[in-house]
């Protein structure tokens, strides 16, 4: 559904809470420096959209829309050497999600936040020109507000083999 949906459109979409509307506003900045075979980076990102939910008071139904805001910060290093790669680096997302519903409380979707810290560690070997073998290890938190049982906190682990020709 393009831009602001009827209430109908709204209506039809079932049992969800709110959908996010198609206009996203991005913008970001980054740097990096590269000296001989150490390189560092970072990398600020941020979007906007609204997301859309249908209030509801005495049978006449409206849309409602909030704000939804994703920032995010990433910075890391390499060291390249021979046929030898490593790197590490750390993301931080944040979404705040304003709150929807301006007609009826029993509608109204609260406003919240989530967050979301990763730490990267990686490395790379070159077999021969167009083979490289890679692994890296994350371990991060999302945090859901209020805590508790909605924390989640992850390891990933990745082997891989790129191979170009």
């Amino acid at each position: 559904i393009e831009g602001t949906p009827s209430a109908a459109q709204i209506n039809a979409l079932g049992n969800q809470d709110f959908y996010l509307n198609s206009g996203i506003r991005s913008w970001n900045v980054g740097a990096a420096l590269k000296f001989a075979e150490l390189s560092l980076g970072s990398v600020f990102k941020q979007s906007q959209t609204e997301r859309i939910a249908d209030t509801n008071a005495g049978g006449v139904s409206a849309p409602a829309t909030g704000s939804v805001t994703r920032s995010t910060w990433v910075v890391g290093g390499a060291y390249d050497t021979g046929p030898y790669h490593v790197g590490m680096s750390y993301l931080k997302t944040r979404d705040r999600l304003g709150a929807v519903g301006l007609v009826s409380t029993s509608t109204d979707i609260a406003a919240t936040a989530f967050t979301n810290d990763r730490v990267t560690v990686g490395g790379g070997y070159t077999v021969a020109d167009g083979v490289n073998l890679r692994s890296t290890i994350s371990t991060g938190t999302c945090t859901a507000p209020g805590g508790g049982a909605a924390n989640n906190d992850y390891t990933q682990v990745t082997l891989g083999t790129d191979v170009q020709f």
